[in-house]
C-alpha cells in the first residue's frame, strides 16, 4: 500500500532514460537507449508499466506517465504493442484524462495521449471509441483560448491526430 518506493524507482528510471532531445549528445542518446531497453526487457516489455496505471495512487500513475513518454521517445514499438496487447492499457489511460480533476496529472496525460496518437491508428481508432474527442472538446470549454496556452495547443493537435484517420472521421460525424 505504501507507494513511495515504487515512486522513487519511477522517478530514477525517468532522469536515466532522460528527455530525448534533438540537440543531445551522442553518449546520452546511447545511454537513454540503453536504460529505455532494460526498462522494456524487465518489464514484461512494458505491460507492468502498464499495469501501474491501474493503480488508485494518482501520484504513482502521474510518474509511470512520465517514464512511458520519456522510454515510448525512445523507444515506441515496445509500448505500442504492450498498449494494444492489454484491452485495460488505453482504458486506463483514458480513465485517468476524463476523471482526473488535478490539472498537472491530466495535462501529463494529455501529453501521452498526444505521443501515442501521433502516428499509431490502431490506437487512434480505440481511444476515439472511448470517447477522447468528447473529453477534448469538454477540457477545451473550461480552457482560456485566448491565452494560447499548451493545453489547447496539445488538445487541438491530439484532435488533429485524431481527424488525420478516416475511421475516427467517420466515428466523430456520427457521433
Amino acid at each position: 500500500d505504501n507507494a513511495e518506493p515504487l515512486q522513487d524507482a519511477l522517478e530514477a528510471l525517468g532522469c536515466l532514460v532522460g528527455v530525448a532531445a534533438p540537440n543531445e549528445d551522442e553518449a546520452t542518446r546511447h545511454r537513454g537507449e540503453e536504460v529505455a531497453e532494460l526498462v522494456v526487457r524487465h518489464t514484461t516489455n512494458g505491460k507492468d508499466l502498464l499495469r501501474i496505471l491501474g493503480l488508485r495512487d494518482i501520484s504513482t500513475k502521474y510518474d509511470a506517465m512520465v517514464v512511458l513518454q520519456r522510454i515510448y521517445r525512445r523507444l515506441p514499438g515496445p509500448i505500442d504493442t504492450a498498449l494494444l496487447a492489454d484491452p485495460r492499457a488505453l482504458g486506463d489511460v483514458m480513465e485517468v484524462f476524463q476523471g482526473c480533476q488535478i490539472d498537472y496529472i491530466r495535462n501529463e496525460c494529455l501529453s501521452l495521449l498526444l505521443l501515442l496518437t501521433e502516428t499509431n491508428g490502431d490506437i487512434q481508432k480505440i481511444v476515439t471509441f472511448q470517447g477522447l474527442v468528447d473529453t477534448v472538446f469538454s477540457i477545451l470549454e473550461e480552457e482560456d483560448l485566448t491565452a494560447g496556452g499548451k493545453v489547447a495547443r496539445d488538445l487541438l493537435r491530439c484532435f488533429a491526430n485524431l481527424v488525420g484517420n478516416s475511421m475516427c472521421q467517420r466515428h466523430i460525424r456520427e457521433t
